[in-house]
């Protein structure tokens, strides 16, 4: 949970070892626990596509912004089209990531069957206790790295009308969340309003 990049590293290597793939061949009961880490791991590597788009596009964003150009009575704001045009494409391929991220979450966020839920007659080198603690952890995470994507591009009537209707429909997620972390949620949730630049702020650096 804490380092998916290195779990996501070493996956492909323990796919191809015999015992994961004489698991799921066999049909075992265990696969379905390691299935759900496989889908816990591909969306911590959608949201990492994301977060780059997300970069590229702010970059893009910069430096297709008006710039003032001449002095005195004939200074004025001046785009260039080019820069322009990289800002669009790299605002749509941000969108298409976002899409990607949730359109990978909502299937399992809408199943009935808890997140990593313990199986009958399996076993594993956890204990009970700290197999709760990871399914709390990994469902925190979840949900965090969703918010994260609708914050990062100032979207909250997208997390309103996405992301708290998948969050509320979740058969799971919000009966595995931690007290304090739905709290932070809807905090960070509340809040987003507030990071947006009002049309005022907006104007005066357009004008300075």
């Amino acid at each position: 949970v804490k380092e998916p990049e290195i779990a996501l590293a070493l996956l492909p290597g323990l796919q191809e070892s015999p015992l994961w793939q004489d698991a799921f061949s066999s049909g075992t009961r265990c696969t379905e626990n390691l299935s759900e880490l496989e889908w816990y791991l591909a969306l911590c590597h959608r949201y990492t596509l994301w977060a780059e788009a997300h970069s590229k596009a702010e970059t893009r964003r910069l430096a297709g912004a008006p710039r003032l150009v001449h002095y005195g009575p004939a200074v004025r704001a001046q785009s260039h089209p080019e820069s322009l045009e990289a800002a669009d494409k790299a605002g749509r391929d941000l969108n298409s990531a976002r899409n990607a991220l949730l359109d990978w979450a909502r299937p399992r966020l809408a199943r009935d069957r808890p997140l990593l839920l313990p199986l009958p007659q399996t076993q594993t080198v956890l204990s009970d206790t700290h197999w709760e603690g990871l399914r709390r952890a990994v469902a925190c995470r979840v949900l965090l790295l969703l918010l994260d994507s609708f914050e990062g591009q100032q979207d909250f009537e997208g997390a309103m009308q996405d992301l708290v209707v998948a969050v509320a429909q979740s058969p799971w997620l919000l009966s595995l969340l931690q007290p304090q972390h739905a709290r932070a949620f809807l905090r960070r949730l509340a809040l987003m309003p507030t990071h947006f630049p009002t049309t005022g702020q907006s104007s005066a650096l357009l004008d300075g």
